[in-house]
């Protein structure tokens, strides 16, 4: 398909208004979400393998829903920052299952989800075969939850950032808005 002049002039009023003064090679295209309590909804669920490892892999692409919420404290009583221009942003998540105790950690992450009256939505046959845990990543598709974004910096300066589903019981403790 050919671009139109239209486009053309688009992309010329962008690039004329763009600054690239703090761009370099070695720049990010996005920047990094603030460590911090998330409202997701997850947009895809799929069973895939690790490209590195070639391990069965589970991705997730979540969508924030609201801006998210850094929780501080004060006295032992909790206080909420709103995390601005959150709201839209992806963050991915992947579990890689590679051996039993990964596959209890990615189970017990599932059992996060429930229902209106406080039961997981999936049960635990769910991931009994591939053919099951498919189905129950079709059912997940659409499903709210929280997550925690968490940055650990290493002895050589590096960071990690982790992403944790948070249960409904720890949003609830926490005071996060339901």
């Amino acid at each position: 398909m050919a671009i139109t002049n239209e486009a053309l002039e688009l992309l010329d009023s962008l690039l004329n208004d763009v600054s690239l003064d703090d761009v370099s090679a070695d720049s990010q295209g996005f920047s990094e979400l603030p460590d911090g309590y998330y409202l997701t909804e997850v947009e895809t669920a799929d069973l895939t393998a690790s490209k590195s490892s070639g391990f069965p892999m589970v991705s997730f692409r979540l969508s924030i829903v609201e801006d998210g919420v850094k929780v501080g404290f004060e006295e032992d009583d909790p206080t909420f920052k709103q995390i601005k221009k959150s709201k839209g942003r992806k963050v991915f998540k992947h579990f890689v299952l590679k051996d039993t105790t990964a596959i209890k950690r990615f189970a017990s992450d599932m059992l996060k989800f429930i229902d209106e009256n406080g039961e997981s939505i999936l049960p635990k046959e769910a991931f009994m075969n591939s053919e099951t845990l498919v189905d129950a990543l079709d059912i997940l598709v659409g499903m709210r939850i929280y997550i925690q974004l968490d940055t650990t910096e290493k002895d050589d300066g590096s960071k990690s950032q982790w992403t944790n589903l948070i249960s409904w019981t720890r949003v609830t403790e926490l005071g996060l808005p339901q």
